[in-house]
């Protein structure tokens, strides 16, 4: 599906993103509980449950800041999750590399990311890890490692480029870890990390598109150039057509 992160514009309210989202023809919104969905705005919650009804746009997943060995209830999250009806929790997968990790600490965030997916599944929700820096999924192998000691039906990943990686090892990524990616953020980065127009990275994006290969993912706008409207709706125009011709 066609969506965006509402993370994408933080400066916007929940009303003017479905505005947006209803003009550019988008399918699915993944709403971020930093401001537009707060873990404990249940009001907020309600008011995008209706929303999302009245404009008939989908929430593909709720992109919460639950973070591994943090000490929060994953709960309060999924309460959320289930008034605006998102099938996915995306959570963060701690706040060290695994070189930097030790034994025990792992050993504690697998038993944690077991509990709170055991507790995701008894709610019908998929736990899906962010692909990020400075976690357990920074690096490919060790988000396989990740996936392969939790072992839960319902723990997926995200998939987003690296800006810091070359475009082989990018794709190098998607072919080890395919068979769990779920969602994936979409735009584009220099290796400097400066946002650019995604028409620019059309040519790159489009391999790795014909990596993953599955309409059934949720492919969600990120980043825009100076977080605009006006640059989302271009940015959206090229995602659309990478996907219709991949």
């Amino acid at each position: 599906m066609l969506g965006i992160t509402s993370i994408t514009f933080r400066d916007k309210s929940v009303e003017e993103i479905f505005e947006f989202c209803k003009s550019n023809n988008v399918d699915c919104i993944e709403w971020g509980s930093d401001i537009h969905a707060k873990v404990d705005d249940l009001e907020g919650a309600q008011n995008i449950k209706k929303l999302s009804s009245l404009y008939r746009i989908k929430c593909s997943s709720y992109g919460s800041y639950y973070r591994l060995g943090e000490g929060q209830d994953i709960n309060k999250y999924i309460n959320i999750a289930k008034i605006i009806e998102a099938p996915i929790i995306r959570i963060w997968a701690g706040k060290y590399s695994a070189s930097k990790i030790s034994i025990p600490q792992y050993n504690l965030y697998i038993e944690e990311a077991k509990t709170i997916a055991n507790v995701c599944l008894k709610n019908n929700i998929t736990l899906a890890f962010e692909y990020h820096r400075d976690t357990l999924t920074d690096i490919k192998e060790s988000a396989l490692n990740l996936i392969n000691d939790i072992n839960k039906e319902n723990v997926k990943l995200y998939w987003q480029p690296n800006p810091e990686l070359s475009i082989e090892e990018k794709i190098s990524e998607i072919r080890l870890l395919s068979d769990y990616i779920i969602s994936v953020h979409f735009f584009y980065w220099d290796n400097k990390n400066r946002r650019l127009p995604l028409i620019l990275g059309k040519k790159e994006w489009l391999l790795y598109l014909k990596e993953l290969n599955n309409n059934n993912l949720n492919y969600l706008l990120e980043f825009c150039l100076n977080d605009s409207f006006i640059q989302g709706s271009e940015d959206l125009k090229v995602m659309e057509k990478l996907l219709n011709d991949k």
